[in-house]
């Protein structure tokens, strides 16, 4: 009654809402094994373990990290992760500077950064595993995969956006409309990111997310063959 902690869609289980709520263990690494897609290993980098007993918690882990750790094609891993971005652009948009988790080069972008890396580079490094994004970034540039410029522009973009995101969760439902907010709010917004005012925020936020969209198309094209081979 006092509202949403977590927003949860339980049409994203293995079989959609045919599947029963909770798997059990045997199911669940039989599934990741050998049915999941790319993109549910990309959504199973983030996996975590929350509570339970001791040896089933590290039975659980062992087997993400596995999974995650599976030897991959990098090239595959690097073309699956651009074709899922560019579904969810045609979806749900990418154009809002203010959507900061679906803007082109916004939070979506530095996650799948983060969610390809590891699953290309984790069966040969797999300190890669159980990382969140800006975890991943610094091990990456320890591991060569990622420059040191770029992975202090990824870092630093990902406390910006995040920092942002969960103000504009805490004060608007809904989407983000900076026309329909209050000035208190956008100023909030511009002290969060130590700015003086939401005109410099806006053009921060545009400079900072074309950085990483520039950053995204290096990594991830990387190893993809050149057009028409």
């Amino acid at each position: 009654r006092r509202g949403r902690l977590y927003e949860v869609d339980l049409r994203l289980r293995p079989q959609g809402g045919k599947g029963p709520v909770a798997s059990q263990f045997r199911g669940f690494v039989s599934y990741q094994g050998s049915e999941a897609d790319l993109w549910e290993h990309m959504a199973l980098t983030r996996a975590r373990v929350m509570a339970g007993d001791e040896p089933f918690c590290q039975e659980v882990e062992e087997a993400v990290a596995r999974i995650v750790g599976a030897e991959r094609d990098r090239s595959y891993v690097f073309s699956e992760v651009r074709s899922m971005r560019e579904l969810i652009a045609q979806e749900k948009g990418d154009g809002d500077p203010w959507d900061l988790k679906l803007v082109r080069g916004g939070l979506t972008d530095l996650d799948f950064i983060a969610q390809g890396l590891v699953l290309a580079h984790a069966s040969t490094h797999s300190s890669l595993i159980g990382l969140a994004s800006e975890a991943v970034f610094a091990e990456a540039r320890r591991a060569g995969f990622l420059s040191e410029d770029d992975t202090h522009a990824l870092i630093e973009a990902h406390k910006l956006f995040n920092a942002i995101f969960q103000w504009q969760r805490l004060t608007i439902e809904g989407s983000f409309d900076p026309s329909a907010v209050s000035p208190a709010i956008l100023k909030r917004l511009a002290t969060v990111a130590g700015l003086p005012n939401p005109k410099v925020l806006l053009h921060h936020l545009k400079e900072t997310q074309a950085q990483v969209a520039g950053i995204y198309g290096k990594v991830l094209e990387a190893l993809l063959p050149p057009p028409g081979e």
